[in-house]
């Protein structure tokens, strides 16, 4: 695979490409905006834009998404503490369309209040469904215990209401504030000249504000550590987070060491969290050791489902291997990673 090519628009758009031969395109448009920098009057409005700009040109999902499945694509979106991604694959022969439709979305968001009432709806119920969910439960409070009085510390599930709260003016302000060109950045990989993207971009994304001098960095988020539980009775099994203090991406070749050692730790059926918990011990499953990382700070974190009667095995058998992963790692784990 080619090296990326990257180039900024005059309106401050960054453009990457990276060639990969195929019969599909991939693009994504990353906006550099969470739910991190949200006032707490604008909780959810990250989330709630991602909804708006979803249709872009179209008049409704079912028209959007019959022009994605006509050119043989799926598309997505997300939002999470730092960015909005908008993804769009399509056949290689609508290249230039992948670059228009995600334009669109940046371009068109649907301001009209009957859409907003719907959408306000539909940004609640995808919320809410999160507020079950053990694994998501504790990722939030791992959050709060780590980074508390951040944003990152923030109830995502105790903050659902503000969605109904958010007006046209509020939401329309959020987005002036962090819809600029010079905010977001499109990447395209696929069998496409990256002349031709850049061309594609000038056209597409040609009417985006150039840039915003006002603030809009996340406030720091300064970790502290601790613990907290969530006691569920007639829950069956016990859902366990052990989180360390990471690098994040402040220094990447220390968040790449963090990367290759919790693959070595947590990634896959091979890894010594897996070999000895539900191999050897048959006490855990869904065991796991991932990064998460932010531009200021980040988590190292262990994971595993357990029992009640084996939390506290599960536990030292997560410490244990994680002290003996210093000056242990092998030559034939570094090369699988």
């Amino acid at each position: 695979m080619s090296k990326p090519q990257v180039s900024t628009l005059k309106n401050g758009l960054t453009v990457i490409t990276q060639y990969a031969p195929g019969e599909q395109v991939y693009g994504n448009v990353t906006v550099n905006v969470g739910y991190r920098h949200e006032r707490p009057d604008q909780d959810n409005m990250a989330h709630f834009l991602e909804h708006l700009a979803n249709l872009g040109k179209f008049e409704n999902k079912l028209e959007r998404t019959m022009a994605v499945q006509n050119r043989r694509g799926t598309t997505n979106a997300s939002t999470n503490s730092e960015r909005t991604d908008y993804k769009l694959q399509l056949s290689k022969e609508f290249s230039e369309d992948v670059v228009e439709m995600l334009g669109g979305r940046m371009l068109n968001m649907r301001f009209e209040e009957e859409f907003l009432k719907a959408e306000r709806n539909s940004v609640e119920v995808e919320l809410r469904s999160g507020v079950d969910k053990p694994s998501m439960i504790n990722y939030q409070r791992i959050l709060q215990t780590a980074f508390p009085d951040s944003q990152l510390d923030k109830d995502r599930f105790q903050t659902v209401d503000t969605v109904q709260n958010h007006d046209l003016k509020g939401l329309h302000e959020f987005k002036t504030l962090h819809y600029t060109a010079d905010n977001m950045t499109l990447a395209m990989v696929g069998d496409v000249k990256h002349e031709d993207v850049v061309a594609w971009a000038e056209r597409h994304f040609d009417g985006l504000t150039p840039t915003n001098d006002a603030p809009r960095k996340a406030p720091p988020a300064v970790y502290r550590g601790g613990m907290k539980t969530y006691v569920n009775p007639s829950a069956p099994e016990v859902n366990l987070y052990i989180a360390f203090e990471g690098t994040g991406r402040k220094d990447p070749q220390e968040a790449a060491v963090d990367q290759v050692l919790g693959a070595i730790l947590g990634a896959g059926s091979s890894s010594r969290l897996n070999r000895t918990l539900v191999d050897e011990k048959r006490i855990a499953r869904n065991v796991g050791a991932t990064t998460n990382d932010f531009p200021d700070n980040g988590l190292f974190l262990l994971s595993a489902t357990t029992t009640a009667d084996s939390v506290k095995d599960t536990i030292d058998t997560l410490a244990a291997e994680s002290l003996n992963l210093a000056g242990t790692v092998t030559q034939s784990e570094l090369d699988k990673v």
